[in-house]
Parts: structure tokens; sequence; C-alpha cells
């Protein structure tokens, strides 16, 4: 219980640098890919709403310290890669949509059996 209790207050007290992070890797990705206003705006959206989400379990997860330094690096790498993982997860669910079969496809063509 102790140690749920240091969780909570470290993601309280940590949250801005992880949303801070986020916004800046978003920036940062939406300026590099050249995206639209309203695909920048998305990609920040995202970046922060997953950095501040999941962002604390990644560092409890992997044991970094607890210091703002830490959770703005983890942020700014959230804020990144989110949009990216994002736009794959909605190829595969259209995908899925148009064909149903197409994991069970995929496996039987990596695996070799028919």
């Amino acid at each position: 219980m102790n140690e749920l209790k240091k969780f909570v207050e470290s993601l309280g007290s940590n949250a801005p640098f992880l949303a801070f992070g986020a916004f800046m890797g978003a920036l940062i990705y939406a300026r590099h890919r050249r995206l639209k206003v309203w695909e920048a705006f998305v990609a920040i959206i995202l970046g922060v709403g997953a950095s501040v989400a999941i962002g604390p379990f990644m560092a409890h997860w992997l044991g970094f310290k607890d210091t703002p330094s830490t959770y703005a690096a983890l942020g700014f790498l959230i804020g990144m890669l989110v949009k990216e993982v994002s736009e794959i997860v909605f190829k595969v669910a259209d995908e899925l949509e148009a064909n149903p079969g197409f994991i069970t496809d995929f496996i039987r063509r990596k695996t070799g059996k028919k």
C-alpha cells in the first residue's frame, strides 16, 4: 500500500512534465512530417493524452528515477511515437474490417501452413 501511495504522489507532481514533454515530442513529430494543422493538432492531443495516461506506468514498470527530467524525457518519447503507433493500429483495423481473416491469413503465410 505504501508503494501505491508513493506512485500516486509521483504521478501528481510529474504529470505536467509528462504533458510538456509529450507536447514538444508531438510538435517536433508534426513539424518533421509536415503535417497539416489539424493533423498536427490531433498528433499533439494523442501524444499528450497517451503520455499522461501510460507514462507513469511505464516509468514505474521500467524502474526509472522519480525525477521531473525523467518524466519529461519519457513524455517526449511517447509524444513522438504515439502518432505512428496509432496510424498502424488504424491501418490494421481498416484491414480487419475489409478482410476479417487478415490475421489468420498472415499467420498462415508466415508459418507456411495452409
